[in-house]
């Protein structure tokens, strides 16, 4: 007789406690890309995208807990110089990604930007831009303990 168990395909893995901050940082920037993406799409639409969050309030009268919905403040990280050219900085959290040595952003041609945010989370995922990801996360730390 057949046990329900052995239809099952048994492994023995360990559950990893610990993600590898690679993968986290990977993760990280492509779900910041997928905003900007979205962002792009309504903007290509003559739209505005609006992002919300929610926050819990205690009114102050009633003393009721009530959930808000706020929009979340997006900045986009493309833009147009003075030349007209459509520009696109990629931004981990607050910081510039440098692409390549001396290059922070990249020159978009026209309507080409959704394209531009195909091939960036491509480059992510290959891992083209680990180093950089991880530059950024040592300055950012060195700076958080003081420059030590």
């Amino acid at each position: 007789m057949a046990t329900l168990l052995s239809s099952l395909k048994l492994t023995d893995s360990p559950r990893v406690t610990q993600p590898d901050p690679v993968i986290q940082r990977r993760h990280k920037l492509k779900a910041q890309l997928a905003q900007q993406r979205l962002m792009a799409e309504a903007h290509a639409k003559g739209e505005s995208y609006v992002q919300t969050r929610t926050k819990k309030v205690v009114d102050s009268e009633t003393g009721e807990a009530k959930t808000l919905h706020l929009p979340k403040r997006l900045k986009a990280w493309w833009w147009q110089d003075t030349a007209g050219k459509t520009l696109l900085a990629v931004k981990y959290g607050a910081r510039t990604l440098e692409l390549a040595k001396g290059k922070r952003s990249i020159e978009i041609a026209e309507g080409e930007l959704l394209k531009v945010f195909s091939t960036l989370e491509q480059a992510i995922d290959a891992g083209e831009l680990d180093a950089a990801l991880s530059q950024l996360s040592q300055t950012a730390s060195q700076a958080r303990k003081g420059g030590q």
